[in-house]
């Protein structure tokens, strides 16, 4: 089968069964909140991993970033995971609202739908 033939299907697939016109809607709030969950549940994650095996994780923070963290010490009291967490969850929250709010308004539509 061609790329021509192909392209012809799924051009005629489209027009007889989606996007006539359609435009994706997206609740700014309900996403954020999603991944602010999400974000708030790798940050849990992650502390008990550093928690568990610190220097694994150190080795591992490390190669991500391209620097020698083994000098380094975390830091992983109950208030900088929880100054962390709260940080994290908001910055991850008004971060998504931003850009569906962006894209909502560049579609012409409400914020909220």
């Amino acid at each position: 089968m061609s790329l021509c033939k192909v392209v012809a299907i799924f051009d005629s697939f489209n027009e007889n069964h989606f996007f006539r016109g359609a435009i994706m809607r997206i609740n700014s709030v309900k996403l954020a909140t999603a991944t602010a969950v999400y974000v708030a549940a790798v940050w849990v994650l992650c502390s008990v991993a550093i928690v568990v095996a610190p220097d694994a994780l150190r080795t591992i923070s490390g190669a991500m970033v391209h620097l020698n963290l083994s000098q380094w010490a975390w830091d992983m009291g109950l208030d900088t995971f929880v100054v962390g967490l709260l940080a994290w969850t908001l910055f991850s929250w008004v971060t998504v609202w931003s850009i569906v709010t962006v894209y909502q308004r560049l579609l012409g539509g409400s914020t909220y739908e």
